[in-house]
């Protein structure tokens, strides 16, 4: 049984509003912004160690992006 939201503010009291949530989209492209750049920029010059792997799973962008990013300053 689904509950309306009136009902549930009949019994609890007044919800406060739910937060908005930015949602990166996973399947669709996405240019990459100058602040992202940098960041990636930024990281990889303060630890030297990372492997593009880690940097695509920290950033969120591909191996190749990644790379291109680092090598195309």
């Amino acid at each position: 049984m689904k509950l309306s939201r009136e009902a549930i503010e009949r019994v609890l009291g007044k919800q406060p509003p739910a937060p908005v949530v930015e949602v990166k989209p996973t399947s669709t492209w996405t240019r990459m912004t100058e602040a992202e750049r940098q960041a990636i920029i930024e990281c990889k010059r303060n630890n030297p160690t990372y492997t593009y792997r880690e940097l695509e799973k920290k950033f969120g962008r591909s191996n190749s992006a990644i790379w291109q990013v680092i090598n195309g300053q």
